[in-house]
C-alpha cells in the first residue's frame, strides 16, 4: 500500500500511525506536524495550527481542517489499522473528525485499513467503498490456506509467531530492514539463497511477492517490519549494524543518497552517518517519519557527538523534541561536534562543517561566534570554488551552507563578504547545475543590492527568479523573506507607492524575524506619504517594542534608526533604540539624517561637519543618495550656488543610474525648485522630483467627537506613557475605569488591542492636542 500511495500523482499521502496516539487530538496534532515535515505546509503555518491548538477551548477538527485545505496537492490520509492499538471511543472520534473532512473537502481522500472488525458503519462517510477480504492478498487474513499459502483473518500474528526457529527469525528481521528487497540483496544480507528465502517469507505471510516487468521484490508487511527492526534492535543489534551498513554501502554505489542515509541511520555508526549525510542531495535533508523516527532511536550521547545528527535533531526540535535537550542546545552541540570532527577530513568535508559549525552557532544565538565562523567559510569557499576544488559528491552540502554563511554574514552587518560570497555561490551553482542553490543565491543578492540602492541591479535579479522555485527553495523562509523583502525596498527607494502596497501586503502575508524592519519601513512609508506622519511613529513605536532587543543584529538596529531619523525630521518623538553599536556615528546615511536636523534647527556648522563625514564615508548608491540629498539642503540653507549645483548633479546621476528619488521627499516645495534652477532645470530630476512628493507630517483631518473628551485624555495619556498602570496613577483613575475606557475606544475605532487603537487614533489625528 505504501508504494502504491506514493505514486499516487498529485497527492499529498499522509501516514500518521507512527505509534499509538494518546486521544484524537494528539492524532490530528500528528498529521499537522507531518504536512509541515513534508513540506506542504510553511513554517509561519505550522506555528499558527500549534499555537491556536494550545489554546484551552482548541477545537482540533476545524484547526486541522483549516490547515489540510491549504495544502495545494490531494490530501491522502492513511488511517492504517489504528483500530488495532485504540479503544473504540477514540478511534470512533477520529473517524467522526475524517468524515467532517471529508464532507468538507472535495479533494481529499482517505484510505482505512482494518484487520480487527469496528463500528465503521456508524460514521457518516460519504460515499466509499468496503473491499471484501476476497479482494485482499492471500497474506491479509488468518483462517485458510489456498494454494500452499496461509490467509489470515484478523488478527494478522507477530513476526515471532510465525518464525519460532532463530535462526530463520534472524534472516527474517535482516532482510524486513529494506522497504522491499530482491533476491540478490538477500543473499547479500542473509548468506542464504535468496530466491529460496523470499518464498519461504511469502509462503509464512511475512508479506508480498511484488513484479514490475522483468524485476521481482518482495514486499514485508508494515507491522512485520517494524516489528523485526525492534527484534534486530533487542535481540541482534551487531546484525542490524553489519545488514545497514551493507545496506547504506549498496545504496550509496547507485547514489540513492536519502536511502542510504536512512540505512547508515540504523548502524549507529557515526563516521558512515557522516559520510553519507553530507552527500544526500539536495540538501538539507528531508524530515519524513521514518528518518525522525530513526534519529529519535539513536542514544542522546552518541547524536550529540555527531554533527549531522544534532543539527537534524536541533531542527526537528519543534515536533520531535528530546526530553532532555533544547533545540538549542543541540545547535550548540552541534557547533561543538562540528568543530571537532574537522580534523582529519578532506579539504571539502572540512569547509562543509565550517559551514555546519557557523549555521549552529548562529541558531544557538552566538552570533559573535557565528560571523567569525562564517567570514572564514567565505574566505575559503571562495577560494576552493574558484579552484575547482570542491568535491562534486559534496556539491549540494557544500552550496547550502554557503548560502547559510551569506546569510549570517547578512546578519552580522557583513554585508561586503556576504556579497563576494553569493556571487562565488551563484557562479559555482550555475557551473554545476545546482538550479536551487542559484535560487537562494539569486535572492539573497537581489536584498541586498536593492537595500544598497542598486536597483536596476536588483530589478534584474528579480527576473532572474521569475520561474517558480523549486520545491525545496519554495519551503524556506529565508528564500521568501529575501524576495519580498527586496521588493518592499525596491518599490520604496523609486517612490512608487502602488508597487509598495502589494509588496508590503505580500510581506505582511509571509513575515519574517530576521527582516521585520523591511516590512515595519515599507508601512512607515505608507503612513507618511498618506499624511499619518503620527500613525507611522506609534506603529514604529510598537513594531520596536515588540522585535528590539539585546540579541537584535546590528544591521537591523541601524535600519530601524533610519526609520527614526525620518520621523524625527517630521517633528515626531519616536522611541528611542538601544543597542545602535559602533558603527552607527560614523554610518553615513545616519549622519546624513542627523545633519538634516541640524539645518532645520538652523545649526549650519553642525550640519555641514557631519556631511562632510558622511560623503567622505558614503560607499553604496543609497548613502549617496540621501548624503547629496542632505548637501543640496546644506547648500540651499548657506545660499551656495555652487555646492547646491554640485550636488543637484550628483543626485541627477543617482536618479539616472539607480532610479533613486525616496530622499527627494525630504525636500520642500521650495528646495527643489531652487535644485532645480540649479541646473537648468533638468527634465529627468524634474520627473523624479514629481513621482515624489514632499513627506509631511499633517495628518488627516481630525474627527475629535468620535470620542468623548474623557476617552480623547485617555488615549492621549496612553500614547505618552504606554502603561495603563501609568495612565490611571496619572489622572487618579482605578485600573478597572481606565480598562472600561479602553473597552469603549476599542469599540468605536474598531480596534482589537492597545496597539491597534494607539494607531488607528494616530491615523485619525485624536493624538494631536488642540
Amino acid at each position: 500500500m505504501r508504494r502504491w500511495t506514493s505514486n499516487l500523482p498529485g497527492a499529498a499521502v499522509l501516514w500518521p500511525h507512527i505509534t499509538p496516539p494518546r486521544n484524537a487530538h494528539n492524532f490530528w496534532m500528528r498529521v499537522i506536524t507531518q504536512l509541515h515535515a513534508r513540506g506542504w505546509i510553511n513554517d509561519q503555518e505550522l506555528f499558527a495550527a500549534i499555537e491556536r491548538a494550545g489554546a484551552p477551548d482548541a477545537n482540533i477538527r476545524d484547526i486541522t481542517g483549516e490547515v489540510l485545505g491549504l495544502v495545494s496537492e490531494a490530501p491522502v490520509l492513511v488511517i492504517d489499522d489504528l483500530h488495532g492499538v485504540l479503544d473504540d471511543g477514540i478511534y470512533l472520534e477520529i473517524l467522526g473528525d475524517l468524515a467532517a473532512f471529508l464532507h468538507g473537502n472535495e479533494r481529499m481522500r482517505a484510505i482505512i485499513v482494518e484487520t480487527t472488525p469496528s463500528d465503521l458503519e456508524s460514521i457518516d462517510l460519504p460515499k466509499h467503498i468496503v473491499v471484501d477480504e476476497s479482494y485482499l492478498p492471500p497474506v491479509a487474513f488468518l483462517g485458510e490456506v489456498a494454494d500452499n499459502r496461509i490467509r489470515y483473518r484478523s488478527p494478522a500474528p507477530g513476526l515471532r509467531t510465525l518464525v519460532q526457529d532463530p535462526a530463520r527469525l534472524r534472516d527474517a528481521c535482516v532482510a524486513a530492514i529494506p522497504h522491499e528487497i530482491d533476491a540478490e540483496t538477500a543473499s547479500l544480507l542473509t548468506g542464504r539463497d535468496g530466491s529460496a528465502l523470499l518464498e519461504t517469507f511469502a509462503r509464512w505471510g511475512l508479506g508480498s511477492v511484488q513484479t514490475a516487468g522483468c524485476a521481482t521484490r518482495f514486499v514485508f508487511r508494515t507491522e512485520v517490519r517494524a516489528e523485526a527492526i525492534a527484534e534486530l534492535r533487542s535481540s541482534w543489534p551487531d546484525a542490524l549494524k553489519v545488514a545497514a551498513q551493507q545496506l547504506a554501502a549498496l545504496a550509496a554505489s547507485h547514489e540513492h543518497w536519502e536511502l542510504a542515509f536512512e540505512y547508515a541511520l540504523l548502524s549507529d555508526d557515526a563516521a558512515l552517518i557522516t559520510r553519507v549525510g553530507l552527500r544526500v542531495r539536495p540538501f538539507p535533508i528531508e524530515l519524513t517519519p521514518d528518518v525522525l523516527e530513526a534519529v529519535a532511536a539513536i542514544p542522546l550521547a552518541q547524536v550529540r557527538a555527531n554533527p549531522l545528527l544534532s543539527l537534524l535533531a536541533a531542527a526537528s526540535a519543534d515536533y520531535l523534541p528530546r526530553p532532555d535537550q533544547s533545540a538549542i542546545e543541540l545547535y550548540r552541540h552541534t557547533a561543538d561536534a562540528a568543530h571537532n570532527v574537522r580534523r582529519g577530513s578532506s579539504a571539502t568535508e572540512r569547509l562543509v562543517m565550517l559551514g555546519i559549525e557557523s549555521f549552529a552557532l548562529r541558531r544557538a544565538g552566538n552570533m559573535t561566534a557565528a560571523v567569525s565562523t562564517a567570514q572564514a567559510f567565505g574566505e575559503r569557499a571562495q577560494s576552493m570554488a574558484a579552484e575547482h576544488a570542491v568535491d562534486p559528491d559534496l556539491a549540494h552540502i557544500f552550496a547550502n551552507f554557503a548560502y547559510q554563511a551569506a546569510v549570517t554574514l547578512v546578519m552580522g552587518d557583513e554585508f561586503a563578504g556576504a556579497l563576494l560570497l553569493l556571487r562565488a555561490l551563484e557562479h559555482y551553482a550555475l557551473a554545476n547545475g545546482l538550479d536551487a542553490s542559484r535560487q537562494f543565491a539569486l535572492a539573497a543578492l537581489g536584498f541586498l543590492e536593492a537595500l544598497s540602492g542598486a536597483i536596476p541591479s536588483a530589478k534584474a535579479l528579480a527576473r532572474a527568479l521569475d520561474a517558480p522555485p523549486a520545491p525545496v527553495v519554495d519551503r524556506s523562509r529565508s528564500y521568501h523573506a529575501f524576495v519580498d523583502a527586496a521588493a518592499v525596498i525596491r518599490a520604496g527607494m523609486v517612490g512608487d507607492f502602488s508597487a509598495l502596497q502589494r509588496a508590503v501586503a505580500t510581506f505582511r502575508a509571509r513575515p519574517h524575524e530576521m527582516l521585520w524592519d523591511i516590512l515595519l519601513f515599507g508601512e512607515v512609508l505608507l503612513d507618511i506619504a498618506g499624511g499619518n506622519a503620527g500613525a507611522a511613529r506609534v506603529r514604529f513605536d510598537e513594531a520596536v517594542g515588540a522585535n528590539l532587543g539585546p540579541s537584535t543584529s546590528r544591521t537591523t538596529t541601524r535600519r530601524a534608526s533610519y526609520i527614526r531619523a525620518v520621523l524625527v525630521l517630521l517633528g515626531e518623538n519616536p522611541r528611542l533604540l538601544s543597542n545602535t553599536g559602533s558603527r552607527m556615528k560614523d554610518d553615513p546615511a545616519s549622519l546624513a539624517f542627523s545633519a538634516g536636523r541640524d539645518i532645520d534647527q538652523g545649526d549650519i556648522e553642525a550640519a555641514s561637519a557631519k556631511l562632510s563625514k558622511a560623503a567622505a564615508g558614503a560607499r553604496t548608491p543609497l548613502q549617496e543618495h540621501v548624503v547629496f540629498t542632505m548637501l543640496a539642503r546644506l547648500g540651499i540653507a548657506e545660499n551656495d550656488a555652487d555646492s547646491t549645483r554640485d550636488s543637484a548633479s550628483h543626485l541627477l546621476v543617482l536618479a539616472r543610474t539607480h532610479k533613486l528619488r525616496i530622499a527627494f521627499a525630504l525636500l520642500s516645495d521650495d528646495e527643489r525648485i531652487r535644485i532645480l534652477e540649479s541646473l537648468g532645470s533638468p527634465a529627468e530630476l524634474r520627473a523624479a522630483f514629481a513621482v515624489t512628493h514632499p513627506l509631511s507630517n499633517e495628518s488627516v483631518a481630525s474627527n475629535a467627537t468620535i470620542l468623548t473628551a474623557r476617552q480623547l485624555i485617555v488615549i492621549r495619556a496612553l500614547a505618552e506613557t504606554g502603561s495603563r498602570q501609568e495612565v490611571a496613577r496619572r489622572l487618579f483613575l482605578s485600573p478597572g475605569t481606565v480598562k472600561a475606557h479602553l473597552r469603549a475606544i476599542y469599540k468605536k475605532l474598531d480596534a482589537h488591542n492597545e496597539a491597534e487603537a494607539l494607531y488607528r487614533a494616530a491615523a485619525l489625528g485624536l493624538l494631536q492636542k488642540d
